[in-house]
């Protein structure tokens, strides 16, 4: 692959206890792309753009309305962390496991 290149890249899963988080930066350091949570629960599922070094996320897909991109009660929170990094943040209430995946540049 050559530098600048799209790159897709997959984690098999990340376990995260309830209001615990999980760096972002190996996926999605000053990149900008998709990134696709799916939560071993089936009850939350979602894509969120990352804007890279511009620190803003925003919501693409969230059909069971359990996505958020600031630190929010109830929700996966996507946040932006100020210095091109993000974080993502398990506020479902209980531990829970995702599966990710990262499109983009």
């Amino acid at each position: 692959m050559q530098s600048g290149s799209a790159k897709l890249v997959v984690t098999n899963t990340a376990s995260i206890p309830d209001t615990g988080s999980l760096a972002l930066e190996t996926l999605v350091t000053g990149q900008h792309g998709v990134l696709t949570v799916v939560e071993d629960t089936g009850n939350c599922a979602g894509q969120v753009y990352i804007r890279g070094a511009i620190n803003a996320s925003t919501i693409l897909s969230d059909p069971l309305a359990c996505l958020a991109t600031s630190d929010t009660p109830g929700r996966v929170s996507i946040i932006a962390d100020g210095d091109g990094t993000y974080t993502l943040k398990n506020n479902r209430g209980a531990a829970r496991t995702y599966s990710l995946l990262y499109n983009g540049f």
